[in-house]
C-alpha cells in the first residue's frame, strides 16, 4: 500500500476569509444597515477573540436584525460560485505536483463543505482537482466530528497516513483515529499543539519532504 497525505482545504490550501467577511457585509447592506467594519479589522477581531461568524454578527447587530435571516443568508451564499471565486490559493501548485509525482504520495482531500458540486468546480477553477486521488467533502455537524469516520476508512487503505490541517477539529479527528497530524498556522484560530507545525503548507512541504 502506498503512503498518503490527507489535506484539509479551507485555510490550509486556500484562504477563505474574504467570502466569510463579504457574506456578513452583504447581509447588513442588503438590509439597509451601514457596515463600517473593514476586512483587516474583521480578521484581527476573529483571531483575537476567537468569535464565530455568528458571534461577529451578534456583536455588530445593533438594530437587532433577525438572526435566523442572517443564518439563512449566510448558508445560501457562502458556498455559492460567486463567493467561492474570492478564495485565494495558499499552496504553491508546483510543490503539490512534486509531492505527488516525485515523492510518490497519494493525495486525499478531506474538507467540511455543504455544496459538493460547487466545491468541485472551485477545485477545477483553482487547478487543484487533478492532484487528488480521492476527494471527500463532509457536511458540518455540531454533534460529532465528520472527519473522524472518513479518516478511519482511509486508514484501512494505506500503510502510512499523515493529516495536514489548520484547526483543532482536524487535530482531534487525527488523534481519535490514531494517525499523525501536522499543523499549519494559516488557520483563523490558533490552538496549542506540541507536535510538528509550520508557518504554511508550502514551508511544510519544502522542509519536511525536502522538495
Amino acid at each position: 500500500m502506498r503512503n498518503c497525505l490527507v489535506l484539509d482545504l479551507d485555510e490550509t490550501l486556500i484562504h477563505t476569509q474574504k467570502r466569510q467577511f463579504l457574506a456578513i457585509k452583504n447581509f447588513f447592506e442588503f438590509n439597509g444597515i451601514d457596515f463600517t467594519l473593514q476586512f483587516e479589522e474583521y480578521k484581527i477581531t476573529r483571531k483575537r477573540t476567537k468569535k464565530s461568524n455568528l458571534e461577529i454578527f451578534r456583536f455588530l447587530n445593533s438594530r437587532k436584525t433577525n438572526e435566523n435571516d442572517f443564518q439563512s443568508f449566510f448558508s445560501k451564499n457562502i458556498e455559492s460560485l460567486d463567493y467561492l471565486l474570492l478564495d485565494e490559493l495558499i499552496i504553491n501548485l508546483e510543490l503539490l505536483q512534486k509531492i505527488k509525482f516525485q515523492k510518490g504520495f497519494n493525495l486525499i482531500l478531506l474538507s467540511l463543505r455543504s455544496n459538493y458540486e460547487n466545491s468541485i468546480k472551485q477545485l477545477q477553477n483553482l487547478f487543484l482537482y487533478n492532484f487528488f486521488d480521492e476527494i471527500y467533502f463532509e457536511k458540518h455537524s455540531s454533534q460529532f466530528n465528520p472527519k473522524t469516520s472518513r479518516l478511519k476508512q482511509i486508514q484501512n487503505k494505506y500503510s502510512e497516513i499523515q493529516f495536514i490541517g489548520d484547526s483543532k477539529s482536524d487535530l482531534e479527528a487525527a488523534e481519535e483515529v490514531g494517525i499523525d497530524f501536522i499543523k499549519v498556522n494559516t488557520g483563523i484560530f490558533d490552538f496549542n499543539f506540541s507536535g510538528e507545525s509550520f508557518y504554511d503548507i508550502n514551508l511544510l512541504l519544502k522542509s519536511k519532504y525536502r522538495i
